[in-house]
């Protein structure tokens, strides 16, 4: 009688998974991704960061980060270097999603790195006219410094 429960389980549990794997919510999504993220202990890095709606004037730009601070900003249309300040690094790419799932914002999109663990696509309000924010990290490269 074991047996067959067992396999009547693991039937269960192999038709419930499709090929992607199981389906996780939003929350547990970044809960995973963030974990995977600190596991890597990368502390110095570089991305390209894209801001679309949301906030005027934010141009597409190349952030430094050194010990997981940033070091640098600098426009990638010109190289012009940017004040530093405001500018996020990764774990603040997680801290903004982290605010956006305390709001209760349930048309958040958040796609991750499948190797670190990091988001490389954020999207809240999608669907809301010109209420809606996109953001990309891009172009990922870890230090040397690290």
């Amino acid at each position: 009688m074991r047996v067959v429960c067992g396999i009547g389980v693991l039937a269960m549990l192999l038709v419930s998974c499709t090929a992607t794997g199981p389906t996780l919510s939003t929350v547990e999504q970044f809960a995973v991704s963030r974990s995977e993220w600190k596991k890597q202990n990368i502390h110095s890095y570089s991305f390209d960061y894209t801001v679309y709606g949301g906030y005027p004037g934010k141009t597409p730009v190349r952030i430094e980060v050194r010990a997981d601070t940033v070091l640098s900003v600098a426009a990638r249309s010109t190289g012009a270097v940017l004040p530093s300040a405001g500018w996020p690094t990764v774990g603040g790419v997680f801290s903004e999603i982290a605010n956006q799932i305390a709001a209760g914002n349930d048309q958040l999109l958040v796609r991750y790195d499948s190797n670190l663990g990091y988001p490389i696509e954020i999207e809240t309000n999608p669907h809301v006219g010109d209420g809606g924010l996109s953001i990309n990290v891009e172009n990922f490269l870890r230090s040397l410094l690290n």
